[in-house]
């Protein structure tokens, strides 16, 4: 059986409610336990007259963030990017 990392090794993650409390936190695990991850896509919607992209920064910004582990650890994981709410499949 692989580990948590050699699970997620090159891999593509979606997270809904990445701007939530337990979303936070998972985006925060994956990033500082799993380095090798190939992608994290984060489904951020507007909220009471934020820009999804404005939620998301607000979220990079705050002390343990992605933000902050990019900062530690070099910027390996690249700008974060919301993916709008309105899909259409």
């Amino acid at each position: 059986m692989a580990t948590i990392p050699e699970y997620y090794r090159d891999k593509t993650v979606f997270i809904t409610g990445a701007t939530g409390f337990i979303g936070k936190v998972l985006v925060e695990k994956l990033l500082r336990s799993c380095p090798q991850v190939q992608a994290i896509y984060c489904l951020t919607r507007s909220k009471q007259g934020e820009t999804a992209s404005d939620r998301l920064n607000r979220m990079l910004a705050e002390p343990v963030s992605c933000v902050q582990m990019c900062l530690w650890y070099g910027n390996q994981y690249g700008n974060g990017e919301p993916v709008p709410k309105h899909i259409q499949l």
